[in-house]
């Protein structure tokens, strides 16, 4: 079975360039949440890492529709 790829057809500017930085998590958080906007789907925090100081190094967001959650306890109705 061949793999399809989907390109979302969006602005220039919220396409991520080679070498982007970002000044704050904040600021990149928005503008995935932008770019997902603009492309018809959301995105989650996915995984984190920190260094020694605990400060955050790397920060991996994903379509929320990735993977599942597993719940800690069962759901009650």
């Amino acid at each position: 079975m061949p793999q399809i790829s989907y390109i979302p057809q969006v602005k220039n500017n919220v396409i991520l360039k080679i070498n982007q930085e970002f000044d704050t998590l904040n600021v990149v958080q928005n503008f995935y949440n932008n770019y997902a906007k603009e492309s018809g789907f959301a995105t989650r925090a996915h995984s984190s890492k920190r260094n020694g100081d605990k400060e955050i190094v790397r920060k991996e967001y994903v379509c929320y529709k990735e993977g599942h959650s597993v719940h800690k306890k069962p759901c009650r109705k």
